[in-house]
């Protein structure tokens, strides 16, 4: 009778070892939905009319955010709605990252290990955003964050 439950339960391991293993197979080279940003799809924003570029939209705030294996540092940002931000993303990972918040159309390239890429942008709405390394699996993986606008 153990020798049955033995076998039993060590069959259960491998089944479960195999769908791990095939799910991560299956999911290694999936494209993401996120679109793929490239060095002309860079975007940065500017204000459109006279009325948004007020003394408000000319005040800068700089941030520097890091992304590694698989997170970013810090994983929540708060700006100011209509306030310029200048973004320096730093991959301190092994493995290519990138850095988009699809929501307001920001995003870098993908960047390789060590390298860093800045990037300006105006939250032209207040409000929370999600933003994601877009890199195969990594969103699922967790790297993900908030960027907060307010008012």
């Amino acid at each position: 009778m153990n020798n049955k439950l033995i076998l039993v339960g060590l069959a259960i391991i491998v089944v479960l070892a195999v769908a791990v293993g095939g799910f991560y197979f299956m999911n290694a080279g999936k494209p993401t939905t996120t679109p793929i940003p490239t060095e002309e799809s860079t975007q940065t924003s500017t204000p459109q009319s006279e009325e948004e570029a007020t003394p408000e939209a000319m005040s800068e705030t700089e941030i520097i955010v890091e992304g590694s294996e698989f997170r970013f540092t810090p994983s929540t940002i708060t700006v100011k709605k209509g306030e310029k931000v200048r973004l320096t993303y730093k991959n301190t990972g092994s493995v290519q990252h990138d850095f988009v918040v699809a929501d307001l159309g920001v995003s870098t390239k993908r960047i390789n290990p060590g390298q860093e890429e800045t990037i300006e942008f105006i939250a032209q709405e207040s409000g929370e955003f999600g933003f994601i390394c877009s890199v195969s699996n990594h969103e699922e993986l967790g790297m993900t964050g908030t960027l907060t606008a307010e008012e």
